[in-house]
């Protein structure tokens, strides 16, 4: 597709955004195929097409929320809230309002972005997403389930006897599950996970995340994770951009949590100031080693010495990690009064029930059907379908018409168009292709 095909699709706006969005979102939410490699290019697409449209699945709009005014905890932009829904606890995430306007708007994009990519993640060690809800200041809140032992810091600094390599082996689980879908966290550190009201880890905080896909979007212009837990190949400088973080550097922040939760000491303890530890990431240093060997054996030393080798090829990879903690076989006697993947499943079956948006499949269709070429001549783009596809009809079921949409978006060409899509009708296919699942 050359520059005018994508131009012209540029200058669509309107109700095309939401509509291509909601459509979008339901493909995905509707089906098994996240796990494969469609799925991560559907999701990879959705979350493209969220931050370009600016738009996100209806269906995980929230009413009804009651958000504390006293502050519980703050990020890097955001503050969080305890608040109630429907008479259970919550988690509210609220991007501070005193940041510049351009800075606002970059992480409003952000918050949308996170919140489609977070919503599609379902894992025992992932802390699960509820919704977003619109305040009074006109700013995205996202809503997750309230964890009372608070993040891994604070859960460490509150608990003398923590199960250390337990709580390694559940973040090793979540970002195995992460690594399968093709997702990169980008920002992990103990402030990133939470502890559930059982002890186990839940990784969170997908705000710099993203899908890796079979054509790499360009860097961004944002700044990666927090430096003492970042990997040194993610600092080189790249002009006015920054590099993208990879399954790599994520392993190099996995050692840092690790390190964290062994020795109860940031990585580069030692350095006050974060120039130093970028002075010391140029002279290729590692965290120190810990002078207590009942703090971190040598067996387990040398792992993390692995996920901070220089060369990121080098280091092993999320799925041998996890083989070598499995195969440790630790006795794990945590109580389990819940299951939050059930937890999770259960709120949004009731969340769909109670839902009085609906997914405009047909205006989904059309809206993909009649997206012109560049000479705008031609009449609308053809869609290439299977043989089987040809013969589905709009007056089929829902999920046939899912299906169409599916082929559609999976064509190279096709979804590059529909990143351009704007407005109500962008909504629309986002919300179907989320529903692809």
């Amino acid at each position: 597709m050359d520059v005018d095909q994508k131009t012209a699709v540029l200058s669509l706006s309107g109700p095309d955004a939401q509509c291509v969005v909601d459509a979008v979102n339901d493909v995905l939410r509707e089906t098994n195929i996240l796990a494969s490699n469609e799925g991560k290019r559907v999701l990879s697409m959705l979350c493209k097409l969220v931050k370009s449209a600016s738009v996100f699945p209806r269906c995980y709009r929230l009413e009804g929320v009651h958000v504390d005014s006293e502050l519980s905890g703050a990020g890097g932009f955001a503050d969080v809230y305890e608040g109630v829904y429907r008479g259970q606890k919550i988690c509210v995430k609220i991007v501070r309002r005193y940041q510049k306007l351009d800075q606002l708007q970059i992480l409003a994009v952000s918050v949308m972005t996170e919140l489609v990519l977070w919503a599609h993640l379902v894992h025992q060690n992932i802390l699960p997403f509820y919704g977003a809800y619109s305040g009074l200041s006109g700013g995205i809140y996202l809503i997750s389930p309230w964890m009372k032992n608070g993040n891994l810091r604070v859960y460490l600094k509150m608990n003398p006897n923590p199960p250390k390599m337990l709580l390694v082996l559940d973040i090793i689980n979540g970002l195995y599950y992460l690594r399968s879908l093709g997702v990169v966290h980008g920002d992990l550190k103990g402030e990133n996970v939470l502890v559930s009201d059982q002890g186990r880890a839940l990784i969170a905080d997908f705000g710099i995340s993203h899908v890796e896909a079979s054509s790499r979007p360009p860097n961004t212009g944002s700044p990666n994770g927090t430096l003492r837990w970042t990997a040194p190949e993610l600092l080189e400088n790249n002009g006015d951009s920054y590099v993208r973080p990879t399954p790599e550097s994520d392993v190099w922040s996995f050692g840092c949590v690790c390190y964290e939760i062994l020795t109860l000491k940031m990585p580069f303890y030692q350095y006050g100031l974060d120039s130093v530890v970028v002075l010391a990431l140029h002279r290729q240093e590692i965290p120190v080693q810990p002078a207590l060997k009942d703090q971190v054996d040598e067996t387990m030393w040398s792992i993390m010495a692995r996920c901070w080798n220089y060369t990121p090829k080098e280091r092993p990879s999320c799925e041998e990690l996890l083989r070598f903690f499995e195969a440790l076989e630790l006795p794990d006697h945590r109580f389990q009064t819940s299951n939050l993947v059930e937890e999770s499943a259960t709120f949004w079956k009731a969340m769909k029930a109670r839902s009085m948006k609906k997914t405009n499949y047909q205006r989904a269709y059309q809206v993909l059907t009649q997206v012109s070429d560049s000479s705008l001549s031609t009449g609308p783009l053809v869609i290439y379908l299977t043989p089987s596809l040809l013969k589905i009809q709009l007056t089929k079921a829902p999920a046939q018409i899912r299906a169409l949409i599916l082929e559609m978006i999976m064509n190279d060409r096709q979804s590059d168009l529909i990143f351009q899509v704007r407005g109500e009708d962008s909504q629309c296919i986002i919300d179907v292709i989320n529903d692809v699942r």
